[in-house]
């Protein structure tokens, strides 16, 4: 019974790294992917998937780079390479993740891509992960 319980244990964590790993990178996407026609749509995705805390400090940022958007006319489109799960349980993943970031705006208009890499915290809400941080490494 006891190498019953280690299989469903072992099961659970594998379960929680690969969905950490899926969600992390679709939540990156979201986060760097925008477009300044609809500053807003974007704004109100990542929210609708982020702890209320990453939600107010997104928002508040946001609100400083719409104009910058609109008045560059700059777009985004996020790709994530590469993501590895650093740490998991229960409540709170810590995801490693390598972003490309396709850029075009009135200064560079054939476009560019820039690469990051992020530390990525998402916490456990119900049965879903939430972003709580998303830190340039």
């Amino acid at each position: 019974q006891r190498q019953l319980v280690e299989v469903r244990s072992d099961h659970r964590e594998d379960e929680l790294r690969r969905s950490a790993a899926e969600d992390a990178t679709r939540l990156v996407v979201q986060l760097a992917s925008y477009d300044h026609a609809d500053v807003d749509a974007n704004i109100e995705a990542v929210v609708a998937e982020s702890t209320p805390e990453f939600a107010d400090r997104y928002r508040e940022v946001s609100e400083g780079l719409r104009e910058l958007l609109a008045n560059g006319q700059g777009t985004s489109t996020g790709t994530v390479t590469h993501a590895g799960v650093q740490s998991v349980d229960t409540e709170r993943a810590v995801v490693l993740v390598f972003l490309d970031q396709e850029i075009t705006n009135v200064t560079v208009p054939e476009g560019r891509v820039d690469a990051s890499r992020m530390v990525v915290t998402l916490v456990r809400g119900g049965n879903r992960w939430l972003l709580d941080s998303a830190e340039l490494a």
